[in-house]
């Protein structure tokens, strides 16, 4: 019997503890009829995984309401969560709930002590009262009981502390448990002269300072032989200090601190960080609690407010990635089940940082358009493309050539051509061509770091600085590729080192510039320099525009028409500023750009600062001393000596001597860089993302403007005459 219902959600897989999270449908089995593909009938249901390895269920089941928060208790479980129809499948995803980044008290409850709620208490009985916070395990807070000596009038600044507790520690469930026994309050009452008092009224106070406190509820007990008390007098109401930022802070005042009731509370110039409060009566033939041999577990997931949606973005670019729009681009639908493993990941990891400061950039009608185009094209998004030279297609002795002419004229003088493009897998052939290239070392990194992943991430240097980014945006998913380079083919690294090379190179930077099919190559040239006029991009490009809507995108419009005399002049290095660059400059390189087909020129570099100077110079001398010694006039070498002769000293220290030296030769004798903006532009710009280099150069040197023009560090060193 065919499968109906849901079968692939998507969602945060990681939630924080304490917020709100809304999982996705993705893709309905093929077989459910299209009346049955209604959300409000599906069943999300939470599985934990027990300690046999297997999951049960939670007994946490709601249909049509994907929503769901797991609170402080959820932190060390690992859980997993179906969408379905019918019965639950055993797919889904699985869930390992993170701690939140703000620590807070959610509530404070009092407990009888048979663990059952109270608001009525015995005076001759123990209370027991439990804080519930977020992101505080094995932090302390403090437990103290008031009372409060004005009848019927809430907390009084005549108020005594009864008992303040040794601090609590709050356990791994965000639980921190006390109690008090009541009895005490009536001797407190007996010492101060009221030997029958008639009823007395309590709160208990949890504090979280700075180093923390906290508040919770007003508490009644009545006692059966009253006796009137002396009027008491209103005291001062001097505020608690909040700590800046905290959540006290956005708080109104407690009724504890309106009474002014300030005992144990502000001592020692600590600053309040939170607390809480709760209320509650007595009846004077309240008859104390028996007490059970067990008390009952704390709720464990708890729901909070939804949050708004940020209004006025473009419809299409908030929506999901969805396994159609795969499917369009690619113009087949092979391997679905695969396919739609990867749009759930991807989904995942996008929303997982979405609206945060580390957003991931596949965040536009285009920036999607062209990442599915390059990943696409590299691998088609199917489980057999994911690891270079263990599977088909391999590379021909034709290929060699036109990939690698350097290697296959080796390979032909070797007598080995044929030998390491027959090997099955190609293990020689990549240690060859791939040895010594991207931070490989020789031995078998050729082989250990080739191709692997969506965006077939390729070289030791690539599989470290995918490593790099996971630890800085995705820490909890965090391994090191560069130890466990094998990872990077499983489907989980696969997507994210695909995220890790288009945000690490900012590939989407050159992407928002990338608006038609000619434009194209410019993006492509930074995945695959070798293989940047690849006509399949080209073509999942114009597949993507279409399926991603790009043309009604708010945001990205898109110009149709062949851009053949507009040059897009990106200014991409730290010292690349645009206000350096004058319009006669700027025409020149315009006009330069159309005559020589490139329509792409990325400005890595303007006039710079003899601070920045030093800087460029420092790092260019610790990757290629020898390089700087080739590249820089005496000035320079006297500049570079510095470096060379303090080695042993920080790297801002260096830079600081070598400014010195800059500042005391003349900065326009040591680079050009540091020249007069009104007399000379220099600049700097990338040879490696034009489309073609030779014409450009050979276009540059014809212009009567230019002052000089010389290749050094990867780039284009151009200097135009002003006057």
């Amino acid at each position: 019997m065919s499968k109906k219902g849901v079968s692939v959600i998507s969602g945060n897989i990681s939630p924080i503890a304490g917020e709100k999270y809304t999982y996705h449908i993705v893709d309905w089995y093929k077989d459910t009829p299209i009346s049955e593909r209604n959300p409000k009938n599906v069943i999300w249901e939470l599985f934990r995984k027990r300690k046999n390895g297997k999951f049960t269920t939670t007994n946490i089941k709601k249909k049509g309401d994907s929503n769901f928060t797991f609170g402080e208790a959820s932190i060390g479980n690992t859980y997993r969560l179906e969408g379905y129809l019918h019965q639950p499948e055993g797919g889904g995803l699985i869930i390992t709930p993170k701690q939140s980044s703000t620590p807070k008290i959610n509530k404070v409850e009092l407990f009888y002590v048979d663990d059952t709620k109270g608001s009525t208490f015995s005076f001759r009985e123990k209370l027991r009262t439990r804080a519930y916070c977020s992101n505080m395990f094995n932090k302390e807070v403090i437990f103290t009981l008031w009372e409060d000596d004005a009848k019927g009038e809430g907390h009084n600044a005549n108020s005594k502390a009864i008992e303040t507790l040794p601090p609590k520690k709050v356990n791994e469930e965000g639980v921190a448990a006390a109690e008090f026994t009541l009895t005490k309050a009536l001797m407190q009452k007996t010492a101060q002269g009221e030997t029958d008092p008639k009823k007395l009224e309590f709160y208990v106070t949890v504090e979280y300072y700075k180093n923390k406190k906290h508040a919770s509820e007003n508490v009644d007990i009545n006692n059966p032989f009253p006796q009137q008390k002396p009027p008491t007098t209103s005291a001062s109401k001097p505020a608690i200090p909040k700590a800046k930022g905290s959540p006290a802070e956005q708080k109104p005042k407690s009724k504890k601190e309106e009474k002014g009731i300030l005992e144990s509370v502000a001592e020692k110039g600590k600053e309040l960080w939170d607390w809480w409060e709760a209320t509650g009566t007595t009846n004077k033939e309240q008859q104390p609690t028996v007490q059970k041999p067990e008390r009952k577990s704390p709720a464990i997931i708890k729901e909070v407010k939804v949050e708004k949606k940020e209004e006025g973005k473009c419809p299409n670019c908030e929506k999901e990635i969805t396994i159609d729009e795969i499917n369009k681009v690619l113009g087949d639908s092979e391997d679905q089940n695969y396919r739609k493993k990867i749009v759930s990941l991807l989904n995942e990891y996008i929303n997982k940082r979405k609206g945060t400061a580390k957003e991931l950039h596949i965040n536009t009608c285009l920036r999607k358009a062209h990442f599915l185009s390059e990943i696409a094209t590299e691998t088609s998004l199917l489980e057999k493309k994911l690891t270079e030279g263990n599977t088909p297609p391999y590379y021909s002795e034709n290929n060699i050539k036109s990939l690698w002419p350097g290697k296959y004229k080796e390979l032909v003088k070797s007598g080995k051509l044929s030998t390491v493009a027959s090997e099955r897998p190609q293990k020689h052939l990549l240690n060859i061509v791939y040895g010594h290239k991207n931070g490989n070392k020789g031995g078998d990194d050729g082989w250990n770091y080739r191709g692997k992943g969506l965006i077939q991430l390729t070289g030791r240097t690539n599989y470290k600085d995918a490593s790099n980014f996971l630890n800085k945006v995705f820490p909890e998913d965090y391994i090191d590729l560069e130890a466990n380079y094998d990872k990077v083919a499983e489907i989980k690294y696969a997507v994210l080192s695909s995220i890790a090379f288009w945000e690490g190179k900012s590939i989407y930077r050159i992407a928002d510039t990338a608006k038609t099919k000619e434009s194209v190559p410019n993006v492509r040239f930074l995945v695959n320099s070798y293989d940047k006029d690849n006509a399949r991009t080209k073509k999942y490009f114009e597949n993507a525009i279409e399926a991603f809507k790009v043309d009604e995108c708010k945001k990205d419009k898109v110009d149709k028409k062949k851009s053949n005399s507009k040059v897009i002049l990106d200014f991409v290095g730290k010292t690349a500023k645009e206000s350096a660059l004058s319009e006669k400059t700027k025409n020149v390189l315009k006009e330069v750009g159309e005559a020589s087909g490139n329509y792409y020129i990325a400005i890595t570099s303007t006039a710079r600062t003899p601070y920045d100077q030093a800087r460029i110079m420092y790092d260019n001398c610790k990757s290629d001393l020898a390089e700087q010694r080739r590249t820089y006039a005496p000035p320079g070498q006297k500049v570079i000596n510095v470096y060379a002769n303090n080695t042993s000293k920080s790297r801002e220290a260096v830079i600081k001597l070598m400014e010195q030296k800059i500042n005391e030769l003349g900065p326009s004798t040591v680079s050009k860089h540091l020249a007069n903006p009104e007399i000379l532009n220099t600049f700097d710009i990338s040879y490696g993302n034009l489309k073609d280099r030779t014409k450009f150069w050979n276009e540059m040197k014809k212009r009567t403007e230019l002052d000089d023009m010389l290749k050094e560090n990867s780039c284009y060193h151009i200097q135009i005459k002003q006057k």
